[in-house]
């Protein structure tokens, strides 16, 4: 399988006083990651400072230079790269080259830097997931807001607001929520939120609220050791009895019988409540047709 990346040169820099990088741009990307020391970057015709702890991305074909350093030694990470993956691509917003490094900056470009010129294939494959994971890192700090998704069903047609509910139930369901808390986050009146959540999914913001929270009990039952009470409490529920109620509704059978039938068996590849549970759910019908499967 092609990397996704591939890292054409690496190095730690140093720019004494009175050095710099000539006007130049070339067909890879180059990335350069401040350590100490300051100055000045002109990328494409904008002039930006060079400090500690700031990063900065040239995409391909665009004029960038160092100005002479003048104050003190600068000192910089830096690599050259390819990106393969379009997906990358399209999510890496370089209209503004600069970023502000944090602790994940820190660990992981000395690590590209130091294995970034290994022939070795196993460093060469830990180098393109490293730096695949800076490059989503970089992707995911530039956006203002993440977009709300959701990890259990394709929302594909689906209005915004319907997914931005979805979204906050699967990263709410947990607590004690109610349809006020929905239409809150959303910002739209609860009535109208109803509606448009029933046209889009087929079911109530309540069954959807249900449907994660026993689809969450049945990933605790397989994956952990954690008693049947407290999953009840962890996912939502504060009542055993209710909580037991809609297990039974969605899944088919009680929460006790269903861990009886699906212990985790790392060997088990065929038939696992694993593979029916982590399959790709097109529609709300289907996921829910999914929960039952499990007792078959």
């Amino acid at each position: 399988m092609k990397n996704r990346t591939k890292v054409l040169w690496t190095e730690k820099a140093e720019f004494p006083i009175g050095w710099g990088i000539k006007k130049h741009s070339h067909d890879y990307y180059h990335l350069f990651y401040i350590v100490e020391g300051n100055g000045s970057f002109i990328i494409h015709e904008q002039v930006f400072d060079a400090k500690p702890d700031l990063c900065y991305i040239i995409p391909p074909g665009v004029p960038h230079e160092l100005e002479k350093v003048k104050d003190n030694t600068l000192i910089s990470y830096e690599i050259k790269f390819l990106i393969h993956d379009e997906d990358i691509v399209k999510h890496l917003n370089l209209e503004t080259p600069q970023f502000v490094g944090d602790e994940f900056f820190r660990s992981i470009i000395p690590s590209i830097v130091a294995n970034g010129r290994s022939k070795d294939s196993y460093y060469i494959r830990n180098t393109d997931a490293f730096l695949c994971s800076l490059l989503v890192h970089i992707a995911n700090k530039n956006d203002v807001e993440e977009a709300p998704n959701s990890e259990l069903i394709d929302t594909a047609g689906f209005h915004k607001i319907t997914i931005k509910a979805i979204d906050f139930i699967e990263q709410q369901y947990m607590k004690r929520i109610y349809l006020d808390d929905v239409a809150d986050h959303v910002g739209y009146n609860r009535n109208y939120l109803c509606s448009l959540f029933k046209k889009d999914t087929d079911i109530t913001i309540i069954d959807y609220l249900n449907y994660v929270r026993i689809r969450k009990a049945c990933e605790y039952i397989v994956y952990s050791d954690i008693d049947m009470n407290r999953i009840c409490y962890r996912v939502g529920f504060t009542n055993p009895n209710h909580f037991n109620r809609t297990f039974k509704k969605f899944v088919g059978l009680p929460p006790t019988v269903f861990s009886k039938l699906h212990p985790f068996d790392i060997n088990d590849d065929n038939d696992s409540v694993d593979s029916t549970l982590n399959k790709q759910l097109l529609t709300i019908p289907e996921a829910l047709k999914t929960l039952n499967q499990t007792n078959e």
